[in-house]
C-alpha cells in the first residue's frame, strides 16, 4: 500500500506526567490524501521512522475512511 499521509511539521512539546515529570514527546501534524489534517504526539524515544510510520498510515486509512462516510 502507497504511503498515505504527508507530514507538515514536527515540533517537540514537554509535558507534565502522572508522577509531575517532566515527559518529553515530538508533535507530528499530518495531512491524509484525502485532506484531513490530524496530530499524533509520540516519545521521544519512540520517534523513529520504524516506529511512527506505521501508525501514521492506520491513523490516516482510518481518518479517509471515516470522510468517505
Amino acid at each position: 500500500m502507497g504511503k498515505n499521509y504527508t507530514v507538515s511539521k514536527i515540533s517537540p512539546i514537554t509535558k507534565i506526567g502522572p508522577t509531575g515529570d517532566l515527559e518529553h514527546f515530538q508533535r507530528i501534524d499530518a495531512v491524509t490524501s484525502g485532506g484531513t489534517r490530524y496530530t499524533l504526539d509520540v516519545r521521544d524515544v519512540d520517534a523513529t521512522p520504524d516506529k511512527v510510520a506505521p501508525i501514521l498510515e492506520k491513523r490516516a486509512g482510518e481518518l479517509d475512511a471515516i470522510k468517505r462516510l
